[in-house]
């Protein structure tokens, strides 16, 4: 008896769910249609335990409520596209016109925005947290889901202004309607928001160190060069005929670092051999100068 109880009920319920019926929690169960044309409340009592003849009646008034609203998108509005969770639509139409009837418009906005798309992407994005610069999928992943979010945010806001535009007075439904959907892409935007902003703030960080430890072996460099005999003339470092300046021995790879300062260790060799050479002819020069001018005075 149970199970057939709990399947009339499951069958009920899922023909007020097609016909675009949800449950309100505050209403204790009730089950009441998200449309503005002729609200209607169906108990969770009247679910169970009215009778076929009774719920007959009841679902023609729901049937009629629905047809009503079709008729009032599908008569003045421009059809919308099949809504996908990754279609081109992004969980939202593409065309609408502004029928200057408040419950139609309200309508189309409420149908033309997929709240199973939004359900859909908030399934796939929501929960995830930036950990490091290192795990590009997961970061693609949290750009690719704000990027979505904030996309079809924007787009409810182009409908919204859209819709308003034309209104005075009925300007005020139309907000209360975007607004629900605010609520649910901030949901999703808003939490990775901040994964963005962390990863931004990651990424800025990053480049800093990478530009500190790049001065900092800039400087190494500059003192292994003056150490390998390199000497600074106010712009370059230079010896013999090499020179260089600070961004260019900066910018050298390592393995052209070494290199560099193989060959400043051979120029400054080269020129302390021949400093040596020439104070040795200097010497040699001097006992001859010597020699001769003792031999001049007859010594």
């Amino acid at each position: 008896m149970a199970k057939q109880i709990k399947k009339v009920i499951d069958e009920r319920t899922a023909k007020l769910k097609a016909l675009g019926y949800e449950l309100v929690p505050e209403s204790k169960g009730a089950y009441q249609t998200i449309r503005e044309v002729d609200r209607l409340t169906i108990e969770r009592k009247d679910i169970e335990y009215l009778t076929e003849q009774e719920w007959s009646v009841v679902m023609e008034k729901v049937e009629a409520d629905h047809t009503k609203h079709m008729k009032a998108v599908e008569g003045e509005h421009i059809p919308q596209p099949e809504h996908t969770a990754n279609g081109a639509s992004e969980g939202i139409g593409t065309t609408m016109v502004v029928t200057m009837d408040i419950n139609k418009d309200v309508a189309a906005l409420i149908v033309d925005t997929n709240k199973l798309a939004i359900a859909e992407m908030k399934k796939a994005y929501a929960g995830l947290e930036f950990k490091d610069l290192k795990d590009e999928a997961n970061n693609n992943l949290i750009k690719t889901g704000h990027d979505k979010a904030r996309k079809l945010r924007i787009a409810v806001e182009k409908r919204e202004t859209f819709l308003k535009a034309p209104y005075i007075a009925g300007s005020k439904k139309i907000g209360e309607v975007a607004k629900e959907y605010y609520f649910l892409l901030g949901e999703i935007e808003n939490p990775l928001k901040e994964q963005v902003n962390l990863m931004k703030a990651a990424e800025a960080a990053e480049e800093t160190r990478k530009l500190e430890e790049l001065e900092k072996e800039g400087t190494r460099r500059v003192e292994v060069l003056k150490e390998a005999g390199m000497r600074f003339d106010g712009q370059f470092y230079c010896i013999a005929e090499r020179s260089m300046d600070y961004a260019s021995i900066k910018a050298m790879t390592l393995e052209g670092f070494e290199e560099l300062v193989e060959k400043v260790k051979a120029d400054k060799k080269r020129l302390d051999d021949l400093a040596a050479q020439e104070l040795e002819q200097l010497k040699v020069n001097r006992m001859h100068t010597r020699s001769e001018m003792l031999k001049s005075i007859g010594m």
